[in-house]
């Protein structure tokens, strides 16, 4: 029997440099969903934001990330990454990280398009993509009215499968499966 061996790491992908994760605030409130995103030291300044909304923590790049703990990538491996908006650093490191990215059976990713990088940047990223990999996008089916007006609560998460095109603004789930893999809502 083969052996399932998950590794978790909290770490934050950048660009070597000490990064802010900031708490997003609406109309001095802070937002619900405890929503963040990281910034930069020259970002952080430009916004003018409250000590009481940020702490710093320490970044690497993307090969930092690898070689830092140690990840043998001769082996099957699968990446989740929810950047908080650090997407950017994925984009500015691209050589070094399209290689790593391309071998992993799959990549799930909460991505922000908008915070970091435009859509016409990951539809270009992603294209690399597209030999050798399937992309799903993943969103929950809202609970609807009944006909007699009450609501269906149950919530079911649907993963179409889709091409890099249809990549949109805003934030979303993509799942990026080696072709011949099977996405993990199946």
């Amino acid at each position: 029997m083969g052996k399932n061996t998950a590794h978790v790491y909290n770490l934050a992908l950048g660009d070597g440099s000490p990064l802010y994760i900031v708490r997003n605030r609406v109309s001095g409130r802070r937002r619900a969903g405890g929503e963040c995103k990281f910034l930069t030291e020259a970002e952080r300044e430009k916004w003018k934001l409250l000590e009481e909304d940020q702490y710093v923590v320490e970044s690497k790049t993307f090969k930092q990330l690898f070689e830092y703990c140690e990840i043998d990538v001769s082996e099957p491996y699968a990446i989740k990454i929810d950047y908080e908006g650090g997407e950017r650093f994925i984009l500015q490191q691209k050589d070094e990280c399209l290689n790593t990215l391309k071998n992993a059976v799959r990549v799930c990713m909460e991505l922000h398009v908008g915070l970091g990088g435009s859509k016409e940047d990951w539809i270009e990223f992603f294209r690399e993509f597209s030999d050798t990999h399937r992309f799903f996008t993943g969103f929950f089916d809202y609970p609807r009215k009944l006909s007699d007006r009450t609501r269906n609560l149950d919530r079911k998460w649907i993963r179409p499968e889709i091409s890099p095109e249809k990549i949109t603004k805003g934030r979303q789930h993509i799942e990026i499966v080696r072709k011949g893999e099977l996405p993990l809502c199946y």
